[in-house]
């Protein structure tokens, strides 16, 4: 069976070959450099033959990873542009949760991405060649990155397992069904041998077992029925009740984008009249029926957009940030319109999905650019089983500087390296970003600031893989501070300068770390010549003014 990974690119395109590399920070370079190397003796990277001539030379970009430690990327940009996927049908996310028979025990499995186990054929390796300080190396099996990798992944996974019966497959997430415990477990024996001799790596943190109801592909499959997650319910279910005309503005914005016909019923004549100009507030029991109906108008609006997800149909995501929280819409056009642009009228747009949470601390105090970057990526992942590999996807938000930074701009041009890293986790997705001013962005403003999810941590499938080997392989001292650097980064705003930090790594790995005991305390003070002077003076009593202070002590107690 061949899997390998055949490179389409657009052979008048003009190839892009970068010649000089980016620096590397002097503390990263033996690492870096040990990590090409390895990656050659695993066999999926090359050195570039002596003699070859340049063809397109990407650059590679390192970043820190959240525990400090390097992450090695190629920038794939410029040949994502002119390349084409591989076409691999798959059902859509409800048809495939539907499959499923009543009454039968689910389990579930989550790989990680496995793109390195795709091999590409010799004569277009040469496509994804990208130069370091170190010469110029290329790829031998499919990158991350390089927007057909999850394509040849995805086919190749399927192939591999398209023997295995009672199964259903989306994206990375398969669910096996069978009549018992006992069948399930000899399933879940078979299904984690084949994946085993196969190179596919599975997400220990994701496997469900023998179960009547699990969440696979962004559903909830029960013993007889199929509904949405109720993570995509609750940013309406609980949304809170207004409490002033600015949220019943929210509100109804939202319930005028998502359900026209119903904000424009007439029994929602009570909740417009609210919004005419000059009339005071007020909330009763009748109008909190009609808050709570049109809730269930939304509800039954999402219930049918799944149902009736096409993926050959032009999709929106519409996301947002605010410093309380931040969430998504995914539309579909469902109208006759001309173009594809979002919201070209009032019903043509069907929701499928919504989703919001809160944000951690840190998250509220960063950047309104770094802010909606991060909307876009979470989005993305919550949304994936309905956007990877969708050709048409359109991106809408209401924060301009975005569109340049998703576009054209290569990773090594954004010096944040929190913009860098968030934009290098949406490179496998295909999407146009468009600005939407704020009075057509009514869905997602309301439910980022309304928020109703956990402030759950953004954490991807390589994120998981860095963070669990992170200190394995570190000397306590350094696993001691590279924890305090991980914490650091989720509880403040503020970027850790990376340098100074694998500096201040390099220079304790010799060093062990000891816990403060006061025996310790005393041992230290006994040998301190500053301490056994304080001692001494407070013992005879210590002066009034702070010159009457030993010069050595003067820093101590700053008395005027």
């Amino acid at each position: 069976m061949d899997h390998q990974l055949r490179l389409m690119v657009d052979p008048e395109a003009e190839p892009v070959a970068h010649h000089t590399p980016v620096p590397v920070p002097i503390h990263w370079k033996e690492e870096v450099k040990a990590g090409l190397d390895q990656d050659v003796r695993l066999g999926v990277l090359e050195p570039v033959p002596v003699g070859e001539p340049v063809t397109w030379c990407h650059r590679m970009v390192v970043c820190a990873k959240k525990n400090g430690k390097p992450r090695r990327t190629v920038d794939f940009q410029p040949l994502n542009v002119h390349a084409t996927r591989e076409t691999h049908h798959t059902p859509s996310p409800f048809h495939q949760a539907r499959s499923v028979p009543n009454g039968k025990r689910k389990t579930v499995f989550d790989a990680w991405n496995g793109y390195h186990s795709v091999p590409i054929p010799e004569e277009d390796r040469h496509l994804t060649t990208f130069i370091t300080p170190w010469g110029r190396y290329r790829y031998k099996t499919a990158p991350q990155g390089y927007i057909a990798s999850g394509d040849a992944y995805t086919r190749r996974y399927d192939e591999i397992v398209a023997d295995i019966p009672n199964k259903t497959k989306c994206v990375d997430d398969v669910l096996l069904w069978a009549d018992s415990i006992e069948e399930s477990f000899f399933q879940a024996v078979q299904w984690l041998d084949i994946c085993g001799r196969h190179g596919i790596t599975l997400n220990p943190d994701k496997f469900i077992f023998g179960q009547d109801i699990v969440e696979f592909a962004g559903f909830e499959v029960t013993s007889n029925t199929v509904r949405p997650c109720m993570k995509y319910l609750k940013a309406i279910l609980d949304f809170p009740t207004p409490r002033n005309i600015t949220d019943v503005r929210s509100w109804f914005g939202l319930v005028n984008q998502v359900s026209y016909a119903f904000s424009m019923a007439d029994k929602m004549l009570p909740f417009r009249q609210l919004l005419k100009s000059g009339t005071p507030f007020f909330w009763d029991e009748h109008i909190n029926k009609l808050f709570e109906e049109s809730k269930a108008a939304i509800i039954s609006e999402i219930e049918e957009g799944v149902r009736i997800f096409d993926k050959s149909k032009p999709t929106c995501l519409a996301t947002d940030w605010s410093k309380t929280g931040i969430g998504f819409w995914l539309f579909q056009k469902h109208c006759s319109c001309k173009g594809s642009e979002p919201f070209c009228c009032n019903t043509g747009w069907r929701i499928t999905l919504v989703g919001s949470r809160f944000t951690h601390p840190a998250e509220s105090r960063y950047a309104p650019v770094e802010g909606e970057a991060l909307a876009v990526v979470d989005a993305l992942d919550k949304a994936r089983y309905f956007v990877l590999g969708c050709d048409d996807l359109i991106i809408a938000v209401d924060h301009k500087p975005l569109l340049k930074i998703f576009s054209d701009r290569s990773l090594e041009d954004i010096s944040n390296s929190r913009l860098r890293n968030l934009k290098e986790k949406t490179l496998r997705y295909r999407f146009r970003m468009i600005h939407v001013p704020g009075v057509k962005h009514h869905a997602a403003d309301g439910v980022s600031r309304h928020p109703t999810g956990d402030p759950e941590k953004l954490i991807l499938s390589d994120d998981i893989a860095a963070i669990r080997n992170s200190t394995m392989s570190l000397p306590p001292a350094t696993s001691f501070l590279s924890d305090i650097h991980h914490i650091d980064l989720e509880s403040d705003a503020t970027e850790i300068d990376n340098s100074v930090f694998i500096s201040a790594v390099s220079s304790l790995d010799s060093l062990a770390v000891k816990s403060v005991t006061w025996d310790r305390v005393r041992t230290a003070t006994a040998s301190d010549d500053n301490m056994n002077e304080l001692i001494n003076l407070i013992e005879s009593g210590t002066p009034e003014f702070r010159h009457e202070f030993p010069p050595q002590l003067t820093g101590i107690l700053p008395i005027p």
